[in-house]
């Protein structure tokens, strides 16, 4: 009886640090909420840690390293990468080492280090290339070609730009056939 009654608090708690992750990820989507979102994913940091969520654990790390990022706290963001990092390479899961090269760049392309960083679009690109999927993978190609016109190879910005576009356009035309579909199914006949 002790054990479920402790297992179904474990449960309530896992399930409060993934609320807080989730609203989180969403505040720190907004310019306006990015310093309450930061403040709740500090939150659930402790609740994942007791709960050993470590999937959930690299998405917080994760967020707060793009939120600290896009607030020009480099400092705090490289703290919570060098989180994700040791996180991620403990436990060596595509979707962990994806997060950890995508928060990588990032953070090293806004700090002008786009030689770094092109490293680690590389990666991206080569994981995407290799069947891992990313509903934005565009945008990949995009950064990685901004970094390329950024250290002055522009044949390499050019072909990676034109992928990106291409990309982009395939996944709007594949939106947008989807919709259609939808619309002429609910139409009557």
């Amino acid at each position: 009886r002790d054990r479920s009654v402790s297992r179904g608090l474990g449960d309530v708690y896992k399930r409060q640090g993934t609320c807080y992750v989730n609203l989180g990820a969403i505040q720190t989507r907004l310019v306006q909420m990015r310093a309450e979102g930061i403040a709740t994913l500090l939150k659930a940091i402790p609740i994942l840690e007791e709960v050993n969520d470590r999937r959930l654990l690299c998405d917080a790390y994760n967020y707060l390293v793009n939120a600290y990022r896009m607030d020009g706290n480099l400092n705090q963001a490289m703290y919570y990468l060098q989180k994700l990092d040791k996180l991620a390479h403990e436990m060596q899961t595509d979707a962990e080492r994806f997060r950890y090269y995508q928060a990588k760049a990032g953070l090293l392309q806004e700090s002008k280090k786009y030689t770094e960083a092109i490293v680690y679009y590389r990666r991206i690109i080569d994981m995407l290339r290799s069947g891992y999927k990313d509903t934005r993978d565009y945008e990949h190609y995009k950064r990685l070609a901004d970094c390329y016109l950024a250290v002055n190879n522009s044949s390499q910005a050019y072909e990676y730009l034109t992928q990106a576009y291409a990309l982009r356009d395939s996944a709007f035309y594949t939106e947008q056939t989807e919709q259609l579909s939808l619309i002429h199914i609910s139409e009557p006949t």
